[in-house]
């Protein structure tokens, strides 16, 4: 998919254009700026998540398919979140739950392939059975 596919995708969510209706260049080109922003905020997630990742968001987004199908879905899901006020348009009930509903699923999902490694500090802050709450020794 590219990235105008998933633009055109999100503003047809968010009712700015019709279906058949294509994107005006300032709309596209505003658009791909936020999704360019969505990306690099996700960065980290993105990254542990799909491989091969670019590092550059930039050329990310001349051809997306190697992007996982739910990473698309909640990636148009996101930009058409922040495209609404752009569009002097309330982000819907609807379109918030299917957002919130497609973060779920990503932050599982990245939770199952990639487990955090244990946090250091705390396995170091182990039970002393020797400690004394008086003294703090």
């Amino acid at each position: 998919m590219k990235a105008s596919k998933l633009i055109y995708r999100a503003l047809l969510e968010i009712g700015v254009v019709a279906p058949s209706e294509t994107p005006t260049a300032d709309q596209a080109a505003d658009a791909l700026t936020e999704l360019q922003m969505l990306a690099d905020t996700e960065c980290e997630r993105i990254k542990t998540s799909i491989p091969n990742w670019p590092v550059e968001p930039v050329e990310l987004f001349d051809e997306l398919g190697s992007v996982p199908t739910i990473w698309l879905h909640f990636l148009q899901l996101g930009l058409s979140v922040a495209l609404c006020p752009s569009y002097g348009l309330p982000v819907s009930a609807e379109l918030l739950a299917k957002y919130n509903r497609a973060l779920r699923i990503i932050e599982r999902d990245s939770a199952q392939k990639y487990p955090r490694a244990p946090d250091q500090t705390l396995a170091s802050m182990t039970y002393n059975d020797t400690f004394n709450i008086l003294s703090g020794e």
